[in-house]
């Protein structure tokens, strides 16, 4: 599986500022990840990610499968294209792999 790992942060390995808003590190690096979401079929983000987006009505796009991964079990999604998992990273993979995705996109 072809996997893809876009990520942006700072010098101090962060991108969301003291009041938990972020901005990307430049308009050059939104583009790239938008041209990538746009094209992956698949997603694997984190629980803070996930926090970031999900109250934005375009994510995940109609065509997109969301993977959120995260230790708390509490977490649920009734979206029908959001899938939140505790599994370990190889088992997500090989789980969508069985599910017939050939490229997924790693972001955060």
């Amino acid at each position: 599986m072809k996997t893809i790992l876009f990520m942006v942060m700072s010098l101090n390995g962060k991108i969301a500022n003291p009041d938990g808003m972020y901005a990307w590190a430049s308009k050059e690096d939104w583009e790239s990840f938008q041209l990538h979401y746009k094209k992956a079929r698949c997603i694997i983000i984190g629980r803070n990610t996930y926090e970031k987006l999900k109250n934005i009505p375009s994510f995940p796009t109609n065509r997109c499968t969301c993977v959120v991964m995260t230790h708390d079990t509490t977490l649920q999604s009734s979206h029908p294209r959001i899938i939140v998992t505790q599994n370990s990273p190889r088992n997500v993979l090989k789980t969508l792999e069985s599910k017939g995705f050939t490229e997924v996109l790693i972001g955060g």
